[in-house]
């Protein structure tokens, strides 16, 4: 998960966001939607976490050929999902592909249908508006790591 911590005020920010973050090879492959700091932050955060936790845990094995499958951009602005990239394993010399969802514990994909319900009709009112949608995301700076071995 990532969070802003003030160093100097040994404290997070009041009014910050938080995400997960899955990383794959040194680069980020995975930012879940931003969570605010309101009432619900920690019990959300900790939903977040535990999901994006599961998904590390849990990566699938391509089916054909058994190695693990990687998180590939999906067509839709944040769109996820599986990928076997080792083609010289597969018969046909074509992707694996598997829903980023697949796998998932019941309760994990029940969080995860709501969370995308709200985001859908939130983007639905601001069109209705003519406002624009998904803007925050467009204009986020770029995550990168701290670490020098993450680079």
């Amino acid at each position: 998960m990532w969070t802003t911590w003030v160093k100097e005020q040994m404290a997070a920010r009041d009014s910050d966001s938080a995400w997960a973050l899955i990383e794959e090879n040194g680069s980020a492959r995975y930012f879940a939607c931003p969570i605010h700091r309101t009432k619900n932050f920690v019990k959300t955060f900790l939903r977040r976490a535990w999901i994006a936790r599961w998904r590390v845990l849990n990566r699938p094995r391509c089916e054909r050929c058994g190695e693990f499958m990687h998180i590939a951009y999906g067509q839709g602005l944040g769109a996820r999902y599986w990928r076997c990239d080792n083609l010289s394993g597969h018969d046909n010399r074509k992707y694996v592909r598997l829903d980023w969802d697949s796998g998932l514990p019941k309760r994990a994909k029940g969080y995860v249908m709501l969370w995308r319900r709200q985001r859908r009709a939130y983007r639905k009112k601001r069109r209705k508006e003519g406002k624009p949608v998904n803007v925050a995301r467009l204009i986020r700076r770029r995550w990168i790591p701290v670490k020098a071995n993450n680079r």
